[in-house]
């Protein structure tokens, strides 16, 4: 009899020792996922702070409040008025490019991305001179993966999908 009621609490103390080990478990996968949460907050905020940096005012600006044909690049053509560089452009897409990195990779929730961003990355990928540099940096790049990875496809991938899950297109969103 003292042998049963052992081996009874026994299997008590075990189912005991297993629910509070699910219940740690629980709340270390909750502990990683908010820690998750937050390094994506902090990196968005980051990109978006780096977004709103005085070198990049005016590029912002003259593409959030134009058309997709309003000339960002400096020229010689008369009637371009543009007076960023093809490297001033390069660098701000480059933005764009690693926050699609970021969301390939799971390091950065695309639905934050998206919340913050994508208004922002799609009227990019609609300008007309930032589409020319893109093709230029393609079309230079004789790597191996230019094909499979192409220059700035990320930056592409996102402002495609933001814009396809809003049902826009470059031309529509002109008007906004």
């Amino acid at each position: 009899m003292a042998l049963v009621s052992t081996s009874i609490e026994q299997h008590r103390d075990a189912v005991a020792a297993i629910e509070e080990t699910k219940r740690l478990a629980a709340a270390t996968e909750k502990a990683a996922s908010d820690r998750r949460e937050i390094a994506s907050a902090d990196l968005l905020l980051k990109y978006a702070d780096i977004l709103d940096r005085d070198r990049y005012t005016k590029i912002t600006t003259d593409i959030q409040s134009h058309g997709s044909n309003y000339p960002l690049l400096a020229s010689k053509t008369k009637g371009r008025r543009g007076k960023n560089t093809d490297a001033d452009v390069e660098e701000y897409i480059g933005i764009f490019e690693d926050l699609g990195y970021f969301v390939e990779g799971n390091l950065i929730f695309d639905k934050m991305v998206y919340d913050h961003l994508s208004y922002v990355i799609e009227k990019a990928w609609c300008n007309k001179d930032v589409q020319r540099v893109i093709r230029e940096a393609r079309a230079a790049d004789k790597s191996t993966t230019a094909q499979s990875d192409p220059m700035y496809g990320n930056f592409e991938k996102l402002a495609k999908q933001y814009l396809d899950r809003e049902h826009q297109t470059c031309k529509e969103i002109e008007t906004l």
